[in-house]
């Protein structure tokens, strides 16, 4: 069983994606399983329900009622301007969605909640993907968004397109005294969220720098934390000294090289695989895989981005909470198959599996699980024509 720290301050929609679908049945699809998830980040925010209970039942029932529309938004293709990326995160939602269920009713309340952040994080990556930049009205009256926590507001709001407030939220966290392990806790929950916004969506670092330079004089502030805070200070200063290229035609090559770049001076930076002072670099990279996603690729060029798009969340991803990189990694030997790249992406994610699936009483990876590894290692590894038997 994945091991997680349980936390839910990461409540995401995927109805921003409706202003760029055609699609009737998908926009009522989305429109369903946004009000779900609404209703769901309600009941799993409130004390736990005893077992057996109508409650319990409840937020059962409401479960497989997500799992049935995630299913159904995730068959639909006629969704624009994602490109390939939306099949890509949102085939992972039905699985997510039935995973959650399964240990919800078997009493895993802590698994159901994290695999619920799992899920949301995968809808918050379909609308980043999505690019969109028209903020969208509140579907939920405002006295509902005063009741929830101000970082499940701000990535409500930034979900939504409104990316100002989202801001204001994120930043009024940090501003808080942080007087015990969980306000040290939030305080870089809030501090991910702001770095990821900015850096994806404002396109300038100077008003985050701004934010974050005050926090290096707070006595209260964890070691490892102000190690980090000075990584991207540093990044951001340097960014923020890079000089405005001529107006040039930006294909999805150049994006692609771009990130890969970015990548590279991101892993120069870090001391270990698990220093996160260099965080700057991966979310401008993943801004810019996103984009070469969405233009023209050859097949080998995709099984690239896709490659480094798993490698920067795999960083990205906070305390192994999620597995979007997997997701990735998966796409990626899909897309190349029989190659050195593919070669190199299921090492990578037969490696994460094993260690999602590994506790204090070993290893227990699920059957199906097991036969997806095994499919994927002979699409990795066998020569085209070959079968496993």
């Amino acid at each position: 069983m994945k091991r997680f720290r349980f936390t839910i301050t990461s409540f995401v929609l995927i109805l921003p994606l409706l202003c760029n679908a055609d699609d009737s049945a998908l926009k009522t699809g989305m429109i369903e399983l946004h009000a779900i998830l609404l209703n769901l980040n309600h009941d799993l925010a409130r004390p736990l329900p005893q077992p057996g209970s109508p409650e319990h039942q409840k937020v059962e029932v409401r479960m497989e009622r997500l799992g049935r529309l995630a299913h159904r938004v995730s068959t639909q293709k006629s969704t624009q301007g994602t490109g390939q990326l939306y099949s890509i995160l949102g085939e992972a939602l039905p699985e997510q969605a039935n995973q959650m269920t399964s240990a919800w009713r078997l009493g895993q309340t802590a698994y159901s909640r994290a695999l619920f952040r799992t899920l949301s994080t995968t809808c918050l990556e379909c609308h980043s993907a999505s690019g969109s930049k028209s903020p969208i009205a509140h579907p939920i009256e405002d006295k509902e968004l005063v009741l929830w926590n101000p970082i499940d507001r701000g990535r409500y709001l930034r979900s939504v397109g409104h990316i100002e407030q989202a801001f204001e939220e994120f930043r009024q966290v940090i501003r808080r005294p942080i007087p015990s392990s969980d306000s040290q806790f939030i305080l870089e929950e809030a501090l991910y969220e702001l770095l990821s916004l900015e850096a994806r969506t404002a396109g300038h670092p100077a008003r985050l720098l701004g934010v974050l330079k005050p926090l290096l004089e707070l006595e209260t502030l964890p070691k490892y934390l102000g190690a980090d805070l000075s990584g991207w200070i540093r990044d951001l200063e340097a960014w923020s000294r890079e000089s405005t290229p001529k107006k040039i035609r930006i294909t999805g090559t150049s994006l692609l090289k771009r990130a890969r770049q970015h990548i590279v001076k991101a892993r120069k930076l870090q001391e270990s695989a698990t220093d996160r002072s260099s965080l700057v670099w991966y979310w401008r990279a993943v801004t810019d895989l996103y984009g070469s996603m969405k233009q023209e690729l050859s097949p080998e060029q995709r099984g690239d981005a896709l490659f480094l798009l798993g490698s920067a969340f795999e960083v990205l991803t906070p305390r192994n909470q999620e597995t979007l990189h997997e997701r990735f990694y998966e796409s990626c030997i899909r897309e190349v198959p029989h190659t050195p790249r593919s070669d190199l992406c299921y090492r990578k994610l037969e490696r994460s599996v094993i260690a999602g699936y590994t506790g204090s009483s070993g290893t227990r990876i699920p059957e199906e699980v097991r036969k997806r590894l095994l499919e994927l290692w002979g699409s990795a590894f066998l020569k085209k024509g070959l079968e496993l038997r």
